[in-house]
């Protein structure tokens, strides 16, 4: 290989000034970490949980408005901001970070899927952990019997046979609790098979266990019997960096047939209809748009997870028949405005949607932005 020219002279001082730039900017991040672990006492102090969503959005859009002031690039601010931000987080948690004393847990359901998860992060947090399977393992009532909280995570449409199963050996002064997508029926089951020295807690982890961590992730908890175990397990579940977030059963299941049940529908629909194009969706990705990259891969997570899922979300959720007709019928409208030319009624549905999300508009809307990037270039 020939030599490289050699450095112009000019070079080595901009260089060192770069160089002092750089050091400066650790020492402000020295700085920043200080005052972190004071805002970390601070919030102990007062009982405020580590992670605080409207906070960290508000300074991320203040911090993106002043970069661009300073001319900086929009993705640059972004990327270095959320990496600060997230290790202000960790190390609030780190710093406040208290093993939980006095009791054990076991899981049924626990060799795979979300009960796996939740053994490694449990486990991982200091926690004594014994984890079964339906069809493996020791005995479902074995566990329950020697362990204060026992969780269920086990399909939805098993979880009221495995609660009667299992609730009658919670000792008393325990917790049953379970995992599943669905609360009123779940709750239902484990309040009439534990008697009324086991509290009993709804869990929903509103995420898949393919995730990493916890990490700005919500947790739903809905109340069955007793109060002591709804506050451990929101500082558990908060220490390992959930947000958490309690909601009446029947109210969460009423929000899951959107968010789930018609979310997932629209998905399956939308997965056959792009199918039916000649070549499918391998084709019609050659002139992708990033939304519609976006949409496929949404489609391909949808058709690469166990059927039974979405069966048990649109099967065991009372309001999911109900959300997935809305959604029916409002494409039906969208259907007939198309045949009518009634562009109008197009328009005006837009403008009522921009009305709707109110003040969640823009922050959607940049959030969505990120997102198509990231489609755009997968």
């Amino acid at each position: 290989m020939p030599n490289a020219a050699p450095a112009p002279p000019s070079l080595a001082p901009l260089r060192a000034e770069l160089d002092a730039a750089d050091d400066e900017l650790l020492r402000v991040l020295a700085r920043r970490a200080e005052v972190v672990s004071r805002i970390a006492e601070a919030k102990a102090l007062a009982g405020l949980p580590v992670l605080d969503r409207a906070r960290e959005e508000a300074h991320l859009a203040a911090r993106c408005a002043r970069g661009a002031e300073l001319g900086l690039d929009a993705g640059l601010v972004r990327d270095v901001v959320s990496r600060v931000v997230r290790a202000s987080r960790e190390a609030q948690r780190e710093s406040r970070a208290e093993v939980p004393n006095g009791f054990s847990v076991g899981i049924v359901g626990g060799t795979s899927g979300m009960g796996a998860f939740l053994a490694r992060e449990l486990r991982a947090a200091g926690l004594e952990v014994e984890v079964t399977g339906l069809d493996a393992g020791a005995p479902s009532a074995d566990v329950a019997s020697r362990h204060d909280l026992v969780v269920l995570a086990v399909p939805i449409e098993v979880t009221a046979d495995v609660a009667r199963r299992v609730g009658p050996h919670v000792r008393a002064g325990g917790c049953l609790a379970d995992v599943t997508s669905v609360k009123r029926a779940p709750l239902d089951a484990m309040l009439a098979a534990t008697p009324a020295s086991v509290e009993v807690v709804g869990t929903h982890p509103l995420f898949g266990p393919s995730v990493s961590c916890m990490d700005r992730l919500t947790v739903a908890v809905c109340e069955g019997r007793g109060s002591v175990w709804m506050r451990r397990l929101t500082s558990l579940f908060e220490s390992l960096g959930a947000e958490v977030v309690q909601v009446d059963a029947e109210d969460h299941d009423a929000r899951m047939a959107l968010s789930q049940a018609a979310i997932h529908a629209k998905s399956l629909a939308l997965g056959h209809v792009l199918a039916a194009y000649p070549g499918g969706a391998p084709a019609l990705c050659t002139t992708a748009t990033p939304q519609l990259r976006a949409e496929v891969a949404l489609v391909a997570r949808l058709a690469a997870a166990p059927p039974a899922l979405l069966v048990g979300l649109l099967f065991e959720n009372p309001h999911a028949r109900s959300a997935v007709a809305r959604l029916v019928e409002e494409l039906a409208r969208l259907s007939d405005a198309l045949a009518s030319g009634d562009r109008a009624f197009v328009a005006s549905r837009v403008e009522a949607l921009a009305v709707a999300l109110g003040p969640t508009l823009e922050g959607a809307r940049a959030s969505s932005e990120v997102l198509l990037e990231a489609a755009a270039r997968s």
